[in-house]
């Protein structure tokens, strides 16, 4: 793709906006930065001016302060540089208040009914863990597009960005005073490095548009099966159609003007699926970077004829879509604590063992944190890690703990990075210096998960931390820890095939949930254990975790409703029309032919048309029944085990009718045609 010549970097990078400021201002935004210090109105002006003087050069005259709420997408209010000056003239300004904050009705925001219209204040503000930058669109109009946080006017959280980033300060906190106990002084601070494997689907849009189920839910609900199994189509690796190398060149020229590197890109193992990976990035940056990518990948590919999906489960017989998180933890120095070959065997060792304790205790947490109905869908299906909660270590990591706790160095053994393995059917596995969480789905904000895992370790450490406080032997004492970890908490580590009824029947027998469905999942939030886990790290307080258990619950249930109501439409709308004429055509053929056999399919015909439609009075009624609840929980466990079912149960009859009733949807595009026909 041809590139202009003319387009500056539109990330203001630290070193870009340091030509703006003066020397004393500029340290003094880079010692608020670095510390999480509060930026006070008189940096915020001066900040102000040096953004505004950037944005006229690029062309900009428009801001908005972006930021992710708790329906889990991008959200921000456009505003203009311009405005009246006394003379009655325009003039443009950005004061460093409009640059702080921005007040927004927290009403209409997911909230978990904690805020009514009547009293709805909220706040946007500013966040500096990730830089500000300029958003262009296909027209060449441009945003400053300002990252920002989002909380009520009593400064409850209502983003999904706050709890990851005071997680990541828990961590550092106590990652940290563990690095100078053992004797690593020179590291200033810790934090998490994420690496995103973002799949999807890359379906013609013509196609898509003639579907109402994959218009509203992503999703093909009803049709056919693929005439060619998804292996037979070698899509893996596979990019090489110039209509998807001319997207793929204006998508990664488009995420590297602000800044964000694609790493690899190629086709997944099914039909017109895609894997775009993302370079490490620090996890509050990587969040923004996947959300932006998630943002602007599907308006570049209408440009390309194509249509986006990601959700998780599109496609019933064939592979979904995951967002493979990649964790590695760095330090300020640029050590990677996850990597054997960099630290000593205490430290890392120690590290992975509070991994095993803290995913032991607290893997319902994690499994919560990729709770939705979709995913639910996706889980322990075709090349998806299995529901089941397990910790995969291979048999490299797991002779190196054995060789330590028998009093051998591993200094005098050798160990390659090479020979660490990967294990595509478990959920959480290492693979020789990152840990990767498969368990995350293509559509999701990856803070939440982040978050999870960065306050659980943030816990180990604050455990082992007091632990050693009263140590006289250190090392010694760091063993014995290593040990109990090790001792108390194997049982989440399984290094077999997830999938198999071997370790379904071990993992019931050592009490290891199956969290199989979202509704159980939210529970979670309310279990004591997890509620006094985030409230001493000071992740999330109770309020705020019973804000997130209401919203899961609303959107699960709403999930369900527009999956039922889409059906019904489908089948009033298109399907029970066509049938009619079917019908209408088989019995004029049988009277003018005087077939028996025609006459005596027709009559099965009509038997099933009527059990098609008493099943869809019976689907129209439940969503009806869904007002008779007055608690959510109520209303989305019904969803769960009502509507759910009978959608299921419908399906298979639409299955039944394809097999009898010889018609065809000329304007439903079916799988075959979606995911076979180039």
């Amino acid at each position: 793709m041809k590139k202009n010549k003319n387009k500056s970097n539109l990330m203001l990078k630290d070193e870009i906006l340091k030509k703006y400021m003066t020397k004393v201002d500029f340290q003094h935004y880079l010692y608020v930065k670095r510390n999480s210090i509060d930026v006070n109105l008189d940096l915020a002006d001066k900040l102000a001016e040096a953004i505004l003087k950037w944005c006229k050069k690029l062309g900009v005259s428009q801001y908005s302060h972006y930021f992710f709420s708790l329906t889990g997408k991008t959200s921000g209010k456009v505003e203009s540089f311009y405005e009246t000056a006394k003379n009655g003239k325009l003039k443009i300004n950005f004061s460093g208040k409009q640059l702080l904050k921005c007040e927004v009705d927290s009403s209409s925001f997911p909230n978990g009914e904690i805020n009514s219209t009547y009293n709805a204040k909220g706040w946007v503000t500013l966040d500096l863990s990730m830089p500000i930058f300029v958003k262009e669109n296909i027209e060449g109009v441009k945003t400053l597009i300002i990252p920002s946080l989002f909380c009520n006017k009593d400064g409850v959280a209502l983003d999904e960005k706050t709890c990851l980033l005071r997680a990541g300060k828990a961590l550092d906190q106590e990652l940290t005073t563990f690095l100078h106990r053992m004797g690593m002084t020179d590291v200033d601070s810790v934090y998490c490095n994420v690496g995103c494997e973002q799949e999807y689907f890359l379906i013609d849009k013509d196609l898509f548009y003639k579907r109402k189920d994959l218009l509203y839910t992503g999703e093909v609900i009803l049709g056919e099966t693929l005439l060619i199994n998804q292996h037979h189509k070698a899509n893996y690796f596979c990019s090489d159609k110039v209509k998807i190398e001319s997207f793929v060149d204006e998508l990664n020229q488009k995420l590297l003007d602000v800044g964000i590197i694609i790493k690899s890109h190629h086709g997944e193992v099914a039909p017109k699926q895609q894997e775009i990976v993302q370079l490490y990035a620090p996890s509050a940056v990587a969040v923004n970077q996947n959300m932006y990518l998630m943002e602007i990948i599907d308006e570049i590919a209408e440009k390309h004829g194509y249509k986006v999906l990601l959700n998780e489960k599109p496609f019933e017989d064939v592979n979904g879509s995951g967002k493979h998180n990649n964790i590695s933890i760095s330090t300020s120095n640029n050590i990677n604590l996850l990597d054997f070959r960099e630290i000593d065997d205490d430290i890392f060792l120690t590290i992975i063992s509070a991994f095993i304790s803290g995913i032991d205790k607290h893997y319902d947490l994690l499994r919560l944190s990729t709770a939705s109905l979709s995913n639910d869908h996706r889980l322990g299906g075709k090349e998806a890690p299995t529901s089941v909660f397990s910790v995969f270590l291979g048999k490299e990591l797991l002779s190196m703990f054995d060789h330590y706790l028998n009093g051998e160095s591993l200094s005098t053994l050798k160990f390659d990075i090479e020979k660490f393995e990967r294990n595509r059917t478990s959920p959480f596995a290492f693979t020789g210096n990152k840990f990767e969480f498969r368990m995350v789905g293509s559509s999701q904000n990856i803070s939440f998960p982040n978050a999870v895992l960065q306050t659980i370790l943030a816990d180990e450490f604050r455990i082992i931390n007091a632990k050693l406080s009263k140590s006289i032997d250190v090392r010694k004492d760091l063993k014995d820890i290593i040990r109990s970890n090790i001792d108390n908490h194997i049982k989440i580590v399984y290094n077999g095939d997830c999938y198999s009824c071997e370790w379904k029947k071990r993992a019931e027998k050592l009490g290891i949930i199956d969290y199989s469905n979202s509704v159980d999942c939210f529970e979670c939030l309310n279990l004591k254990k997890n509620v006094e886990l985030f409230e001493r790290n000071r992740v999330l307080s109770r309020k705020e975790l019973k804000v997130r258990y209401v919203i899961s619950l609303k959107r699960y249930m709403d999930d369900v409703c527009v999956k039922a109501k889409t059906l019904i439409a489908m089948c009033k709308e298109d399907i029970i029309p066509k049938m009619i004429e079917t019908m209408r055509e088989s019995k004029i053929l049988a009277e003018n032919d005087n077939l028996k056999s025609i006459d005596s399919d027709f009559n099965e015909q009509i038997q099933i048309f009527e059990e098609f439609i008493e099943n869809l009075k019976i689907l129209q009624k439940d969503v009806v029944s869904l007002d008779e609840f007055d608690e959510f929980k109520e209303k989305a466990e019904f969803a769960r085990d009502v509507i759910l079912k009978h959608i299921e149960e419908f399906k298979k009859l639409y299955k039944k009718m394809e097999e009898n009733f010889l018609f065809h949807l000329k304007d439903y595009p079916d799988l075959n045609q979606i995911l076979l026909c180039d």
